[in-house]
């Protein structure tokens, strides 16, 4: 079980995740954070596309459901628990 959870999450912070999204999200900044530099672009040039990515985007980051570069989920440890709990398939 420690290595599913260590497979499938990401070494980001969900706190600075969530900071930067609430704090700078019409901007971007969050998606250069986590490496994803194309959405980060578009945006920056959409001011979060116009402001309703921005909120669902505050809203993702701060329940775990935000991806890195590399398709991990971003979340904390307790996140991490309950997501592995409800994906894993328990064989006789």
């Amino acid at each position: 079980m420690a290595n599913l959870m260590t497979a499938s999450r990401s070494s980001k912070n969900v706190e600075i995740l969530s900071l930067l999204t609430i704090l700078f999200g019409w901007a971007g900044i969050h998606y250069f954070y986590l490496g994803r530099y194309g959405r980060g672009i578009f945006y920056m040039v959409t001011l979060g596309l116009f402001g309703y990515g921005w909120l669902v985007d505050s809203i993702w980051a701060m329940a775990g459901k935000m991806y890195d570069s590399q398709g991990k989920r971003v979340m904390n440890k307790l996140q991490a628990t309950i997501y592995n709990e409800q994906n894993t398939i328990y064989t006789d």
